[in-house]
């Protein structure tokens, strides 16, 4: 009788917290698409999500392979209709339009907003917190773990003698990624040396061409396809200041698909892979 009661205790505890989980789920950016879809696949259960984000389509962006038909919604498109799906639980990032947030709220949403994207263990952060709000934090601990395991693999590596080689990110404008980026945390796991940060630039920040000048960068990352290389050496060779690193002269570029380099989810272990398998010694 005893044991009859204790399991029947177990299930009512199981009933309650599968009910207790959002069943209709919003995602508004792709890096929260991505974790999802991991993370509620691992238990069979992708049709608790209802929308995602108008980018998780598009290969430049997103490592979605395929969308399921069932997942009609599109956060980008009409918030009326994204409504009108009447979701329990959206997942935002602090970069979404406010908007959004204020829309889903006023209908009585439950909305939940990722705030931090600044390093390896704020994703990692962020993927934690997406399994507590939607009942899977077993699935997110297993891949944090798995993280953890690539990113420790890609640290095995041989020391420089002459100490670990440098880089910028050229991404088009004239701000480059200083320390508190991804970019940042990612290629120091991967054995690089992010010479913004040297010059102690934070965040996304300003670099005067005069500055840039004065610097002298083993790497310059950037993003593309590397199978278009010289196109995009072409590019940096008619761009004042960058056109004078030793670099960009000598073919040095660690051109990485978009998706990989701004990538805000379990993928950034790629992003360390790819630079890991770029490092060179100088």
């Amino acid at each position: 009788m005893l044991r009859f009661l204790l399991i029947l205790g177990l299930l009512l505890m199981t009933c309650r917290s599968w009910a207790a989980a959002p069943q209709r789920i919003v995602s508004a950016s792709v890096g929260t698409d991505e974790i999802l879809f991991e993370i509620l696949s691992r238990r069979h259960e992708l049709h608790r999500l209802v929308a995602v984000s108008i980018f998780s389509e598009n290969k430049n962006y997103s490592h979605l392979e395929k969308i399921p038909a069932s997942i009609k919604g599109r956060v980008g498109d009409s918030l009326e209709a994204l409504v009108a799906l009447k979701p329990d639980l959206a997942i935002l990032a602090s970069y979404n339009r406010q908007e959004i947030q204020h829309q889903l709220k006023r209908a009585g949403v439950q909305v939940i907003t990722q705030e931090n994207f600044r390093s390896l263990a704020d994703i990692q952060d962020n993927i934690h917190m997406i399994g507590r709000v939607t009942g899977t934090v077993k699935e997110a601990e297993a891949l944090v773990q798995e993280m953890q395991k690539t990113l420790a693999a890609a640290r095995t590596r041989s020391a420089c003698p002459k100490g670990d080689p440098t880089f910028l990110q050229y991404s088009g404008y004239d701000t480059v990624p200083g320390a508190d980026t991804i970019i940042h945390d990612a290629a120091a796991h991967a054995g690089f040396i992010n010479l913004a940060a040297r010059l102690k630039l934070s965040g996304w920040a300003q670099l005067s061409q005069e500055v840039l000048a004065t610097l002298d960068p083993d790497f310059v990352v950037t993003a593309g396809d590397p199978a278009q290389k010289k196109d995009i050496q072409s590019q940096l060779l008619k761009r004042p200041a960058w056109q004078n690193l030793r670099a960009v002269k000598a073919g040095r570029l660690i051109i990485i698909p978009e998706r990989q380099l701004y990538s805000v989810s379990h993928h950034v272990t790629k992003l360390v892979q790819t630079l890991a398998g770029a490092r060179r010694c100088s």
